[in-house]
């Protein structure tokens, strides 16, 4: 467990580290809070003192730090870890006091635990936090269904839905962005398009996203047929193309950059330097045919070079 703790806590700090102008390792490596006394910039002080604060484990140097966001992150963490609601109490901004609240919920698994708590939003988070542990969705039910809360009780319905890989759970989740990632993270891992068509946020792509994954992932190139965009249809095309050899995908590609790496990639792969014929990019095409000639040693795919200096070196490559 408290190899746990630093492994959390070391990711903290590698993400939002105590800047100043002693060396990181006289902040850290001590539980000395002097170092930090000497800081002058309040907000680098604060950093300091938090992540000495978390090393330690001690919410009383969490006391001394000035910056309200600051403070709140540092009683967050070390509620959590230690599971004492006073450190959360501690919190000022609801969402830290949320989050330390689900986190004891999550350690504790305690659901009576829960339902003692006075505060429905405190309640609802440490609701989620057991639903979490225990995987159980009939827990997402004592989540309060309002328009403030709605969120929690989706995402309770959410992560139960995507570990059990049960579609028919996003069905209960309100929102619909929620509910469409839901239908796409299950569609992935089963591998399932009837469920990307279910995706109704077209605009933010979670349904191109759901059939290129598993368009890719099946070699179907038919389910790329079915993406909107043409970037991501590209890069559908593109893959499996590379994936089963097939240069006919390479000719369904419309961007040329993206088509002159599919035909150039069959080419090496296959041997075949016909392929590089196919590509529109003069520079590219010449790249292709003097790659080719130099991995065969074949010097007379040279003659297919059109740059002259390149067609010379390409002669000089393949008789050397």
């Amino acid at each position: 467990m408290r190899l746990f703790f630093y492994l959390i806590i070391g990711l903290l700090l590698y993400t939002i580290g105590c800047v100043s102008q002693f060396p990181r390792e006289e902040t850290i490596e001590t539980e000395d809070t002097s170092a930090c006394d000497l800081i002058k910039e309040q907000d680098r002080k604060d950093h300091c003192y938090r992540n000495i604060a978390l090393r330690s484990n001690d919410s009383s140097i969490c006391d001394i730090i000035q910056t309200q966001v600051e403070k709140d992150i540092c009683y967050r963490w070390i509620g959590a870890w230690t599971g004492n609601l006073s450190i959360c109490d501690k919190i000022v901004g609801e969402n830290d006091k949320n989050h330390c609240y689900g986190a004891i919920g999550r350690l504790l698994n305690n659901l009576s635990f829960c339902e003692g708590l006075n505060d429905p939003l405190l309640k609802d988070s440490c609701i989620l936090g057991v639903a979490s542990v225990r995987n159980d969705v009939s827990l997402c039910e004592r989540i309060n269904n309002s328009k403030y809360n709605q969120s929690k009780r989706d995402s309770c319905f959410r992560s139960n839905a995507v570990s059990k890989n049960d579609p028919a759970l996003c069905e209960n989740i309100i929102f619909i962005e929620t509910r469409d990632t839901c239908f796409r993270d299950i569609g992935n891992a089963l591998n399932d398009p009837s469920l990307c068509a279910r995706i109704e946020t077209k605009y933010q792509y979670n349904d191109d996203d759901c059939y290129k994954h598993i368009a890719i992932e099946l070699s179907d190139p038919s389910l790329c047929s079915k993406i909107r965009k043409q970037g991501y249809m590209d890069q559908c095309n593109l893959a499996i193309a590379r994936k089963i050899n097939d240069s006919v995908l390479c000719g369904k590609i419309e961007h040329n950059i993206t088509k002159s790496r599919c035909y150039m990639a069959l080419a090496y792969a296959l041997g075949e330097p016909a392929l590089c014929g196919w590509i529109e990019d003069l520079s590219s095409r010449d790249n292709c045919y003097f790659e080719i000639a130099d991995l065969s040693c074949e010097p007379k795919l040279c003659e297919e070079v059109s740059n002259t200096y390149e067609k010379s070196q390409c002669i000089l490559n393949t008789r050397g």
